[in-house]
């Protein structure tokens, strides 16, 4: 039998979700888990939960589809998370400015089990960076493709986002750029959505 598991942290945030083999006894009488606090733990390492280990429970066989990282960039360079060009920030001009390390409370880091025809294939991986109001202004990954997937992103005073950029990177092609620009009123509602794709000519969406 295998048991799909989704595992938080301290702070009730689920880090770790997949599926395993284990079989607990459950029945009308017996829960188990009903008095065991199960969490995961970050233990900056590498191994087969992806740097986290857990407490309360023991899985058997398991196999990580999806995890998030928290509060630090600690999970670089570990499990097959690169620390490279790949995922490091890099100001980029209009899309704004990083705000140091603080990061605190903030999801920082993603890893999603990728599957082609049923397989498995690898993970699809993106590291997330924020500005002084802790607004996500950069993206940075890979693809499915053995690419790389950038997203800029620029905002408002209100947070609203006012231009979005893309960069999708295949191996031997070249990079696709998409760019979205917004406009709203002062009532912060949007007026304007136009989308530009590589050096083409700029297409208004929304108007």
């Amino acid at each position: 039998n295998e048991w799909s598991f989704s595992i938080p942290d301290g702070f009730g945030r689920v880090v770790l979700s997949g599926i395993c083999k284990n079989q607990p006894a459950y029945g009308a009488e017996s829960t188990p888990l009903d008095t065991v606090v199960v969490k995961a733990v970050w233990a900056n390492e590498e191994n087969p939960l992806k740097g986290y280990r857990l407490e309360g429970i023991t899985l058997s066989s398991p196999t990580v589809l999806s995890v998030s990282y928290y509060d630090s960039y600690d999970f670089l360079g570990k499990n097959g998370i690169p620390d490279d060009a790949t995922t490091a920030y890099c100001e980029t001009a209009g899309y704004g400015k990083r705000y140091g390390d603080d990061c605190k409370g903030q999801q920082t880091g993603i890893l999603t089990a990728l599957f082609t025809d049923r397989e498995y294939t690898g993970f699809i991986y993106s590291a997330l960076y924020y500005d002084d109001r802790y607004r996500v202004i950069q993206r940075k990954g890979n693809n499915g493709q053995h690419g790389t997937e950038s997203v800029y992103t620029a905002y408002n005073f209100e947070g609203s986002p006012t231009k979005e950029k893309h960069v999708h990177s295949v191996p031997g092609q070249a990079p696709v750029t998409e760019v979205h620009t917004y406009t709203y009123d002062l009532a912060n509602r949007l007026l304007k959505s136009v989308y530009q794709l590589n050096d083409k000519d700029s297409i208004t969406l929304v108007d």
